[in-house]
């Protein structure tokens, strides 16, 4: 999708992957290619398209925390910082392991992130998206 120029097409699209779309925050600075600062001998590298990519993950791109417990402290308050707590949503699903859907929303509570954030990935950024009064 991030490479299809769908959303040039439609610039308004919202898309939310489960499970923090695969680790995506782990790929973020790999798939969004950025300059050195140095004269390269061969451009291998389109870095315009590096920053058309982070347009549409700030504008179209979201994510949810599919089971937050099984992902880990580290690898959620990661993600948060890479993709921003405006574009991380609470989630999770069934049928998995039951102590991972039901200890979420106290696993979220452990993290080192503002309750402004908190509050965002628990249900404000739904909010907004889904334009309900919360």
């Amino acid at each position: 999708m991030l490479f299809s120029s769908m959303f040039d097409e439609f610039p308004n699209l919202k898309c939310i992957y489960t499970m923090m779309g695969g680790n995506w925050f782990a790929n973020y600075n790999l798939l969004t290619p950025h300059g050195t600062g140095k004269k390269e001998a061969m451009h291998r590298l389109n870095l315009d398209l590096g920053e058309k990519i982070k347009g549409y993950l700030k504008n179209n791109i979201y994510f949810d925390t599919t089971h937050p417990a099984s992902w880990g402290k580290a690898q959620i308050e990661c993600a948060i910082k890479v993709c921003g707590a405006d574009h991380v949503l609470f989630g999770t699903s069934f049928p998995v392991f039951y102590g991972w859907m039901s200890q979420g929303v106290e696993f979220m509570k452990t993290l080192d992130i503002t309750k402004e954030e908190l509050e965002l990935i628990q249900n404000g950024n739904a909010c907004r998206l889904f334009k309900i009064a919360c």
